[in-house]
Formats: structure tokens, C-alpha cells, sequence
């Protein structure tokens, strides 16, 4: 009885151990993602089980493609390729990032995203193409500015036009305006995931630079994200009051 027993533990734990090892928990490279869709402006790459969700942001990058290249005045001179990894554990290891919550990552012509089957509980179709759309304007930004800008310029610029300003962060971003804890430009500089609703306010330090100097401007700050006085007419330190008080004007 006792050896009937121990080999329906052993069998139970068996069948536990395989279903496991599925791809939700299984670390795939980009080598093993196939080329699923090209279409005129991108190429998008995953596992088979991942094509039925690919169409939901094959349309949203191309229907953003001109109006974004257009609007920051880029020109690539070739289509962005597109990985859609089935898991968090394998675009993580794709990039050779270990932030403790990553659902995407942009390189040189270049957008590394989860699949729509692997994102969190809570998130949507509509999270998803804001996710691609955020991560393909890491990639303008790149081809502005090869050697880099701050975080909030960059990360400010990607929510802003993939439209990621939540009802939860602007809840948040009032209470802060009204208890006087909002973060500096220096806070938002580098590591930005560190500072309380650090894409929030990075998001409306790009909404006020749109509002007051327009795209022609912004698109120059990226160029040389540390020349306000030539850029923008300012210093840093007025550049920040003003922006300060957009916010308590905006964000009452």
C-alpha cells in the first residue's frame, strides 16, 4: 500500500512538474520567436501561439507610424522589427535587463514586448498597443538622439503619446501638487522607476513642453535635452517653476 501510495505522489507530482513547464515558465530567446507578420513599416516576430493577438498591434504601429515619425521629424530608413516574447522571464533575459517589472524594452530599430497572453491581470487590449506605441517612440527618440537624454524626456515622451496618463496617476500627481511633494527635474533624470509616479510626472513635464513651445521645440530639447537657455529661452531653474505651475494650474 505504502509503495501504491508513494508512486501516486510521485505520478501527481510528475504531471504537476510538466504542466508547469509550458511557455508562461519557460525562458525563450529571440533567436527561438519566428517571423510571423511583415508588414510595410514593421516585422513582427513570435511563437505561434501568439500570432491571433499580434493583429492588435500590427494595426496600432502602423496607424501611429507616419503621425509619430512625421510629428519628430524622423525618417527610418528601414521597418522596426517586432518581438513579442511569451513571458516577462524571457524578454528580460532577451535584453539582458532585470528590472523588477518589465513589459518592454526598445533598441536600435528595435521593440521587445510580453505577449498580450503574459501581461498582468488587469491590463487590457488597449494597454497593450499603448505598450508597442510606447516602445516604438523610444526608438524615434534613438534616432534623434543616439547618445541618450534623461529619463524623463525619454519615458515622459513615450506615455504622453501612447496616451498612458491613467486616472490613478493623475490622482496621484494632485495629491502631490497639493501636499507640495512633487519631484524635482534632477529626481526624474535616471533611474525613474525609483521615484514615486516617476513616468506620471515625466508624462506632464512633456504635456507642458507641447503646450508652451510646441513639437519643434521638443523635438530640439531631444537633441540637446541640456540646453534649456538655447532650446527654450530659459534656465533649468525657471524651466522648473513654470513647469511647476502648469501643474498646479492643470492639476488642481
Amino acid at each position: 500500500m505504502k509503495k501504491k501510495r508513494f508512486s501516486l505522489f510521485l505520478l501527481l507530482g510528475l504531471i504537476l512538474f510538466l504542466s508547469g513547464c509550458g511557455h508562461g515558465g519557460t525562458v525563450i530567446s529571440t533567436a527561438e520567436l519566428k517571423r510571423q507578420i511583415e508588414e510595410e513599416n514593421f516585422i513582427f516576430y513570435s511563437l505561434n501561439n501568439d500570432t491571433k493577438h499580434l493583429q492588435e498591434i500590427v494595426e496600432a504601429l502602423e496607424d501611429s507610424y507616419l503621425p509619430l515619425t512625421q510629428k519628430l521629424g524622423v525618417d527610418l530608413n528601414e521597418k522596426t522589427k517586432v518581438y513579442v516574447y511569451p513571458n516577462e522571464a524571457s524578454l528580460k533575459n532577451a535584453v539582458n535587463r532585470n528590472y523588477k517589472f518589465m513589459l518592454g524594452y526598445a533598441g536600435d530599430k528595435e521593440i521587445h514586448i510580453v505577449s498580450l497572453l503574459s501581461l498582468r491581470r488587469g491590463y487590457t487590449k488597449k494597454d497593450f498597443k499603448a505598450l508597442a506605441i510606447h516602445e516604438f517612440v523610444h526608438v524615434l527618440v534613438k534616432e534623434i538622439n543616439a547618445v541618450g537624454v534623461p529619463q524623463w524626456l525619454d519615458e515622459g515622451l513615450a506615455a504622453y503619446e501612447a496616451q498612458q496618463m491613467y486616472s490613478q496617476w493623475t490622482r496621484r500627481i494632485k495629491q502631490s501638487v497639493a501636499n507640495g511633494t512633487v519631484p524635482s527635474l534632477d529626481d526624474l533624470k535616471w533611474q525613474l522607476y525609483e521615484v514615486d509616479d516617476g513616468y506620471a510626472f515625466s508624462y506632464t513635464i512633456v504635456e507642458y513642453i507641447v503646450a508652451e513651445y510646441g513639437y519643434e521645440k521638443l523635438i530640439e530639447l531631444i537633441s540637446s535635452p541640456y540646453n534649456f537657455n538655447t532650446v527654450l529661452g530659459v534656465d533649468k531653474v525657471v524651466f522648473e517653476e513654470n513647469w511647476n505651475s502648469f501643474l498646479k494650474e492643470s492639476y488642481k
